[in-house]
């Protein structure tokens, strides 16, 4: 083989690699919009790649419908595979179309840095064009024996199947969800007004910033935060739904994505200036009164939550105030104070994202409905009161709205269950992943297992995501890391396939206790005392194909439920994203979900 022909062989192959991963990267983001997962691997709600996907860069709006940007890139990588494996590369029309898409990557990383959200798919997508491109202009020469036209046929025809076939499963996937959709807004709804009275929480809804009578008979309540877009999109649809009607009163309570006034969201800073948006707020009613928070809130409201230095003081003219004594005034603990009260009692509701909204005391599921259900909810509501059939009650307590989450959830099946070994014979099946030397693994095993031993009609089966990139990849960019977890969990593998399931949970029970060494040797070695087989044979057995395919199945059903932390809490197929708060017990959430499970 001659050296020309060798680099051609090496960029043929790279190509091919590149043209193959933007492919796969793309049906990746495109998933969540065929239904095949919630959202991408290491992508969860309001990152980046969720609000690129589901913002204006990440649709395509075709009058009668919207398509997604994604299934244009799943589509053209998947014919320009097909051409470049055909070709073996060497064609100039196939060139300028690997051009055109180049320059379309371009446009989108330009796109992507101008709006400050980065999708870690998107950005592999256009690394492996931007790769494609490169073994393009490498490998490519003029050839007689293509037919130009035939490409450009091959390419139509490909480019037009593929999306033909997305667009048949989106099809199927939006009607199910706007049918699920659907269903769970009209619940939702006849649950707003019909409504149980129970007035121990009605104080936690309750705040001096208030738009319209506190007699009005129809009471809205949103926890909300300046710089969230659905906040500011539902906002707009109660201002509009409030100036309508003379029977509302709209109640705002802060819940700010940013630990830096929010000590109840751990460490999380979704938002950078939703403290002092917040804050802002605050400040407007202690100087200005009811007539300052207004204008304040509306400002806040309009520009998105976003102010700077260098401006702030001039817009504070603007809006009718002294700005040495505003910026004062808010820079103290007063308005800080305020903001985290207001946070806990959210906490307190059970909130978990924003923006939460009751309707005379009961929870409002937005995110089932289209934009006008909030204003269809409100006029049933309203003529629910006026017949005598509603009135304002209190919300559920943290406890129950945490069981309503798992109520209103969507349910999972898993491949791999007829194998999960399980502790206990009830009839609710609750599924644990989790790795054995964090600490929240560790509270939460002895939580189910103390709940078990109460004779609860359920059954408990432990699944493996070790936080230990030697045998997790999709791990290494934690913080923080766990070698030995995965010898932890083979070992456990193995015992259960040498001497069964009692041995096995002998030896989870062993490992969920905080080990002194976590070595292979000694590991095998505390599992030979409980199995009968030796240290020898254990160690073998955790390093065959069977433990790896077990251990690689339970990392990848994981992940299809939630991609981030552990553990991941799953009763009845249905995930508990939350299954303890402050203020409550882990136990009494549990019993309550598996009491409800068993009827």
């Amino acid at each position: 083989m001659t050296e020309n022909n060798t680099q051609q062989s090496m960029f043929f192959w790279v190509g091919i690699f590149a043209a193959s991963c933007a492919s796969i990267a793309s049906l990746v983001l495109s998933g969540p919009k065929l239904g095949l997962w919630t959202s991408m691997p290491g992508c969860g709600p309001e990152s980046g790649c969720d609000v690129v996907t589901n913002g204006p860069l990440g649709n395509i709006p075709l009058g009668f419908m919207v398509w997604p940007v994604s299934f244009v890139g799943t589509a053209w990588f998947i014919a320009i595979s097909g051409l470049w494996k055909n070709t073996k590369g060497n064609s100039k029309p196939l060139l300028w179309l690997i051009r055109l898409g180049v320059l379309g990557s371009l446009g989108f990383i330009l796109a992507m840095i101008i709006g400050g959200h980065f999708c870690k798919w998107c950005a592999l997508v256009h690394f492996c064009n931007l790769a494609l491109w490169i073994c393009a202009e490498l490998q490519v020469r003029a050839s007689k024996n293509i037919c130009d036209r035939c490409l450009g046929k091959g390419f139509l025809f490909g480019f037009v199947l593929v999306s033909v076939i997305l667009g048949v499963v989106y099809m199927f996937a939006s009607t199910k969800k706007k049918a699920d959709d659907k269903r769970a807004g009209i619940q939702n709804a006849a649950e707003i007004i019909r409504g149980e009275v129970d007035n121990t929480t009605l104080k936690l809804l309750e705040s001096d910033h208030r738009f319209g009578s506190q007699n009005a008979p129809i009471q809205v309540v949103m926890f909300t935060d300046y710089q969230c877009p659905d906040c500011k999109r539902l906002e707009t649809q109660l201002t509009r739904i409030y100036e309508q009607r003379n029977d509302l009163s709209i109640v705002v309570k802060h819940f700010p994505l940013n630990y830096d006034c929010n000590d109840e969201i751990g460490k999380m800073k979704l938002h950078g200036n939703a403290c002092w948006a917040a804050r802002a707020a605050e400040t407007a009613f202690l100087l200005g009164g009811q007539d300052g928070w207004e204008r304040m809130h509306t400002w806040l409201f309009a520009n998105g939550g976003s102010f700077t230095d260098a401006t702030f003081a001039s817009d504070l003219t603007m809006l009718g105030f002294e700005s040495q004594l505003f910026l004062q005034t808010m820079q103290s603990s007063a308005t800080l104070q305020n903001v985290k009260r207001d946070a806990v009692d959210g906490k307190a509701l059970g909130i978990w994202f924003t923006p939460m909204i009751f309707i005379n005391g009961v929870e409002y599921l937005w995110y089932y409905g289209g934009q006008d259900s909030l204003a269809r909810v409100i006029n049933s509501v309203g003529n629910a009161v006026a017949s005598g059939k509603s009135s304002v009650v209190a919300p559920p307590s943290a406890v129950e709205k945490l069981v309503a989450d798992w109520r209103v959830g969507k349910v999972h099946s898993f491949q791999e269950h007829d194998r999960l070994s399980w502790s206990g014979d009830g009839d609710v099946e609750i599924i644990v992943w989790g790795d054995y030397q964090t600490e929240p693994t560790i509270k939460l095993d002895s939580l189910l297992r103390d709940v078990l031993s109460e004779g609860v009609n359920a059954k408990y089966a432990y699944r493996h995501f070790p936080i230990d990139s030697n045998c997790n990849p999709g791990v290494k960019n934690y913080k923080n890391q766990y070698p030995g977890s995965c010898e932890m969990a083979k070992v456990v593998e193995a015992v259960d396939i040498l001497c069964g399931n009692e041995a096995r949970w002998r030896v989870h029970k062993l490992f969920m206790t905080t080990q002194r060494s976590v070595s292979l040797n000694s590991l095998t070695n505390a599992a030979a005392s409980v199995c009968s087989q030796s240290a020898e044979t254990i160690a073998d057995v955790a390093a065959s194909v069977d433990v790896g395919i077990r251990l690689r199945d339970d990392i990848n059903s994981k992940l299809r439920v939630w991609k981030r932390s552990v553990p991941v809490l799953v009763i009845d197929g249905r995930f508990i994203p939350r299954w303890e708060i402050e203020g409550t017990t882990g136990r009494d959430t549990l019993l309550q979900i598996i009491d409800e499970a068993s009827k």
